[in-house]
């Protein structure tokens, strides 16, 4: 199975801490494609981004951590295939989130409107991986461009 441009970004990030919340990483992640979305008019990954209960997720991640609540290392992926401009978006979301904790994070995700709209299209009793959308997610961080 060929690299996805998801683990690139998850190997950078993981990178850049000692050791991080896999929590946290799973933000990181969200804020990355979010903020790109808003900057540069197009997504880091095309990986689907889902609303869970502690905040948005990029599952193909999650299968690599499940069972981890850190990691120090991300063998999946390779930081250098990265552009230089998403190495330089991923230096400021981490310069903006990466001092908050991984459930800190999850609840600032829970009072933005990507995750928020997500989770409440959910039926109770369903299972949660209603999609957060590209367009909600670039509407919605451009919105708080000043």
């Amino acid at each position: 199975m060929a690299t996805s441009q998801a683990q690139n970004l998850a190997a950078y990030i993981v990178e850049q801490f000692d050791n991080i919340e896999t929590l946290k990483l799973q933000k990181l992640l969200y804020y990355c494609n979010a903020w790109s979305l808003a900057l540069r008019d197009r997504a880091i990954f095309q990986d689907p981004i889902q609303a869970w209960r502690h905040g948005p997720v990029v599952k193909s991640i999650y299968g690599y951590h499940r069972q981890a609540p850190t990691v120090s290392e991300w063998p999946f992926g390779s930081a250098s295939e990265l552009k230089p401009e998403e190495r330089e978006l991923a230096d400021a979301v981490i310069d903006l989130y990466g001092a908050r904790s991984g459930w800190a994070l999850r609840n600032l995700t829970h009072e933005e409107a990507p995750w928020r709209d997500a989770w409440d299209r959910c039926a109770e009793g369903e299972i949660l991986n209603e999609p957060i959308e590209h367009d909600a997610m670039k509407v919605y961080y451009r919105s708080l461009i000043s």
